[in-house]
């Protein structure tokens, strides 16, 4: 036999033993201790020495709590109370942790669903189900609605922001078509090779393009990181706020704010139902590209 097997031989032996006396000690000893206490409290009582016999009970008292307290709701004795609930408090920290670790997981489930493989797959349908089975055994773990809807704060922020990409690429579409329709105007203002006089009417028109030109281009900017904040809160309407901030012009900007009014309506079932919808998904369109210039088309029939 092999030192490693004479080493594990003897540790397991050496266990056994630990346990045998572990056991000796609570099955007989502890039992025998508190019967003796008992005894000794009686006697004590029974001539007259009340001070000693109140030392016995107590020893009888601790004895038998040592040896019962993992087992015991509550105690009542001596005008004591004392509340023992070390396999309750056990099984509530334990069930305490698995609530946490789910949440956890959850947040970590809902934020790679927002991020994984944006170029189509999975589909909305796969990740609405997923969702759905996150927030099943949220509820079921007793973890609060709004601990939920913190957890999954992720994957609502992407799905209204590719939301209001899509209305913010036909706006963009608009806007380009105006600086082109100004760009021309503004080269038409005198002929090719002339120069244009300071303080003409030309100048002053080419003036005004040129900072028309520059308003609707930083109307256009915007933080990506703060516009997934900002897309959350619908009562502010992200949509037709950032029609309403270009500010194309009375012809344009009803048939834009129309738009996005619908994106809005979307966007509120997406929040409601916790992922994208098959309506929010034809609205933004598998290319998006396509479905911009198929929406830009149906807006102004150009």
């Amino acid at each position: 036999m092999g030192l490693k097997a004479i080493a594990g031989s003897t540790a397991s032996a050496i266990g056994r033993g630990f346990r045998a006396t572990y056991h000796f000690l609570q099955s007989i000893l502890l039992p025998l201790g508190a019967i003796l206490a008992l005894a000794e409290a009686l006697y004590l009582a029974w001539i007259d020495k009340l001070g000693g016999a109140g030392v016995a009970a107590a020893l009888f008292v601790l004895i038998f709590l040592f040896k019962h307290f993992p087992q015991l709701e509550s105690f009542k004795g001596l005008g004591i109370e004392a509340k023992l609930r070390e396999r309750l408090k056990e099984a509530d920290d334990i069930i305490a942790s698995i609530r946490q670790l789910s949440l956890v997981s959850a947040q970590q489930s809902y934020l790679q669903l927002a991020w994984m493989n944006r170029l189509g797959t999975p589909s909305n349908a796969d990740k609405r189900a997923l969702s759905g089975r996150f927030q099943d055994l949220l509820r079921h773990l007793k973890i609060s609605e709004a601990e939920i809807e913190e957890a999954r704060r992720p994957l609502i922020a992407m799905n209204l922001y590719d939301l209001w990409l899509q209305v913010y690429r036909v706006l963009s579409e608009r806007v380009n078509y105006r600086i082109k329709q100004l760009t021309k105007e503004r080269q038409s203002l005198v002929p090719a090779g002339t120069p244009m006089q300071v303080g003409s009417a030309e100048y002053a028109r080419a003036c005004q393009i040129d900072e028309e030109t520059r308003r609707l281009r930083e109307a256009l900017e915007f933080d990506s990181e703060r516009m997934l904040n900002d897309v959350l809160d619908l009562d502010r309407d992200p949509f037709g706020g950032v029609v309403k901030r270009v500010g194309l012009g009375a012809e344009d900007t009803p048939i834009l704010l129309g738009y996005a009014t619908k994106a809005l309506a979307l966007a509120r079932d997406i929040k409601k139902s916790g992922g994208m919808t098959d309506e929010a998904e034809a609205f933004i369109g598998e290319n998006k590209h396509n479905e911009t210039a198929r929406a830009y088309r149906e807006l102004f029939s150009e």
